[in-house]
């Protein structure tokens, strides 16, 4: 059975990378795509509104696609895995961050699982960064505003790392939102930081892992089969590195996708974990970080053209989307074999580092400024001119919210389809009067929350 995307190197046997995931957590993946996709063609809004009453299922000038009997939305961020004891990884986390003290995404997230961790920042900035986060968290670069981007500091923490006696470190980009694990064909917030260390022990088995990590929560779509691990591909934003290999950071783009293969070039392995998964927001869709220092004209390109001077043996600037991409073969290392440590024996069967599943509190998937957020909003929509407008009685927008935070639906997509249907609605002084006075400074872009909802099983197009 083809795998999905990138995930090739088990295409002749689906189910050979079971040899390796012994004694590490279950991982159960089953096939849901359709067995068959129709593209049906409407002359007109009418007809198309017609066969929506047919099947009973609205369909509006965006919808994509429908399944046939409905299947219902797959709630996923209303349960989290939790462990009986806590358990952290046994090796360093720092998060490079610049410009993002007020965001500090990656930040927020590792406190809210309780995963300890040092954010290095440069020298002008520790002051905003201290007035949000403990300052023995904060590491203070000895340089600043050197014009390199993310570099200085990548090898300045991969020499700090090496100074405390580890023997790896993770390096975490700074625009991580959530943590999560991939099983059953669901993607589960994880607390606390077990993923971590399930990633830690697994490559600690092999001598010749450099560097190893996460899977991007959009690239591991929840109905089609992928593997627990991908070997020798690349490993972005949530790294682990070994600190015994002899490269270093370098460049201005692309730093992840290029020393993963200057690692393979050297034959060793690199490991990418689709059984632990990270939700980052995209490159050049927040502010700070190295955003306007690095990415001013085309980004895109540039990164591509970078890449390919660099490996001009194995990658190329190709067009996807409507913009330039590169495309790296990493087909050649798959030559590249893990090497089992002396001594090692591992144990047959599941380990799931006492994992459980369990639905979340409230409290667990808001941060007590977004249940605040919610509460003035529900005052501001309830007794306002939005309410009356939208013709939204207290007792429906209370239960909205109840199904938003029961979904686990961050603040930001929520709110962010009220401002649309206001902006739809043609009162766009109101809607701005919301944004001050009631939700945030902001506003994700339609295309932002609409994603991130279809990332959670939810169609966000529509006004159900």
């Amino acid at each position: 059975m083809k795998l999905h995307g990138q995930i090739q190197l088990y295409e002749d046997n689906a189910r050979s990378w079971a040899k390796l995931w012994k004694n590490m957590p279950e991982f159960v993946q089953e096939d849901l795509e359709p067995d068959q996709t129709l593209l049906v063609h409407f002359r007109s809004d009418k007809d198309r509104q017609s066969f929506g009453d047919l099947i009973g299922q609205p369909l509006t000038d965006r919808t994509q696609s429908v399944w046939w009997p409905k299947e219902d939305n797959v709630i996923q961020e209303d349960k989290r895995y939790s462990t009986e004891t806590k358990i952290n990884p046994k090796y360093p986390i720092y998060i490079v961050s610049k410009g993002r003290a007020e965001s500090r995404l990656t930040s927020r997230a590792l406190e809210k699982i309780n995963v300890p961790y040092h954010i290095v920042v440069e020298p002008q900035e520790y002051k905003e960064y201290a007035a949000v986060i403990d300052p023995q968290k904060i590491l203070t670069l000895p340089f600043s505003n050197l014009g390199q981007g993310s570099i200085p500091a990548r090898n300045w923490i991969f020499d700090h790392a090496i100074e405390t006696g580890a023997a790896r470190h993770w390096i975490l980009d700074d625009n991580l939102r959530k943590f999560y694990r991939l099983n059953h064909n669901m993607k589960i917030p994880v607390s606390g930081g077990v993923s971590f260390r399930a990633i830690e022990d697994f490559s600690d088995r092999y001598e010749n892992v450099g560097m190893s990590g996460m899977q991007y929560h959009m690239f591991a779509p929840r109905k089609v089969i992928v593997p627990p691990l991908v070997l020798n591909t690349r490993v972005y934003s949530c790294i682990l590195l070994n600190n015994e290999i002899q490269h270093r950071w370098r460049g201005r783009y692309n730093e992840d996708t290029d020393l993963s293969l200057r690692i393979l070039k050297d034959g060793l392995c690199t490991i990418l974990f689709n059984a632990f998964l990270v939700y980052k927001v995209q490159t050049m869709y927040m502010e700070g970080g190295n955003t306007e220092e690095l990415y001013q004209g085309d980004g895109r390109l540039k990164m591509a053209e970078s890449l390919v001077s660099q490996h001009p043996d194995v990658a190329r600037i190709s067009h996807k989307w409507g913009r330039a991409q590169h495309h790296v073969d990493y087909s050649q290392f798959k030559k590249n074999k893990l090497i089992l440590r002396d001594g090692i024996v591992i144990p047959e069967g599941t380990n799931n580092y006492s994992m459980k599943l369990e639905m979340t509190n409230i409290v667990d998937i808001l941060t007590v400024s977004e249940l605040a957020k919610f509460q003035k909003l529900r005052e501001a929509f309830t007794t306002g001119e939005a309410g009356k407008l939208l013709g939204i009685t207290a007792g429906a927008l209370n239960d909205k919210l109840k199904d938003w935070v029961r979904l686990g639906l961050i603040y930001k997509v929520a709110l962010g389809r009220w401002v649309k249907r206001l902006r739809d609605a043609g009162d766009e002084q109101l809607v701005d009067t919301v944004k001050k006075d009631v939700i945030w400074d902001d506003e994700p872009s339609p295309s932002e929350w609409i994603s991130t909802g279809s990332q959670m099983g939810l169609n966000l197009e529509t006004d159900d």
